[in-house]
């Protein structure tokens, strides 16, 4: 690595890093011995839901959906009741001892259900050892849906694992239930869009109390035309919510101990 001087400086580098400078607080590692390896299990809980039901009445067909919706929340660390996820301690270093080195090599050993039939994947590479900057690491999430993250921390000479889940406003998760053909006897299966067959006047929506998150632009809290309720019928949709989001990731945590010197 050539050596340069910048300003008063005087640094080492690589390509377009930074190896050493003289003017940075220097990490000084402890000796390998001293290296913390901690397997490690730690689970992120399911959302709090709710549902909306999407119904449409033509000239002869009475028909619906259900959808579950995701509330919005934050979890973790300092939250109270249900949003609480509380600090794990998974280690210690001697005292003394003001920086980590965090390395870990996880698998998500329990996956979420899947999101509109996607399937939701891991974010952090599985199976192999990846360096953590800080201590922290982004494990899995939905667009701007939903995130869940980890840090690991020092907190006087305990290990702290802290976890972190972020849930946006509502969005709808799953399909609870078939489209709902009432002047046939069998159930019809849901064809794809909201605005599939069959044809779209006299479309309603209905809701589960919560009025939050853009699906409710299209709600309306009126019965589908022709008398048949598009809540509480017998011919509407199940609400039952039989999807479970909670992931739980297993695996290796090596944590390396040192000092930072200003």
């Amino acid at each position: 690595m050539p050596l340069r001087r910048r300003g008063t400086a005087i640094e080492l580098v690589h390509g377009s890093r930074t190896g050493w400078a003289s003017d940075a607080a220097p990490v000084h590692l402890l000796p390998p011995a001293n290296t913390v390896s901690i397997t490690s299990t730690f689970s992120f809980p399911d959302f709090q839901k709710n549902n909306v039901m999407f119904w449409s009445k033509t000239a002869s067909i009475n028909a619906g959906i259900s959808f579950g919706t995701i509330l919005p929340g934050e979890y973790g660390p300092g939250k109270s009741g249900i949003y609480l996820l509380s600090d794990v301690t998974i280690g210690t270093v001697p005292a003394g001892v003001n920086y980590i080195d965090v390395r870990v090599n996880m698998n998500r050993s329990a996956s979420p259900s899947p999101f509109l039939y996607g399937t939701i994947y891991r974010i952090l590479p599985v199976a192999q050892e990846t360096f953590l900057p800080g201590g922290s690491a982004l494990l899995e999430g939905v667009g701007d849906i939903y995130k869940r993250t980890i840090s690991i921390i020092l907190v006087g000479t305990n290990i702290i694992l802290r976890r972190y889940q972020s849930v946006r406003s509502n969005d709808w998760v799953l399909p609870q239930s078939s489209f709902k053909d009432s002047g046939k006897a069998a159930t019809q299966v849901w064809p794809g869009g909201l605005f599939d067959s069959p044809l779209p006047w006299n479309n309603k929506w209905t809701h589960g109390g919560d009025h939050t998150g853009w699906l409710s632009n299209e709600i309306e809290k009126l019965p589908a035309e022709g008398g048949v309720l598009a809540r509480g019928s017998g011919d509407a949709p199940s609400t039952a919510d039989t999807s479970n989001y909670a992931s739980t990731w297993t695996g290796n945590i090596t944590v390396r101990p040192g000092y930072i010197h200003a």
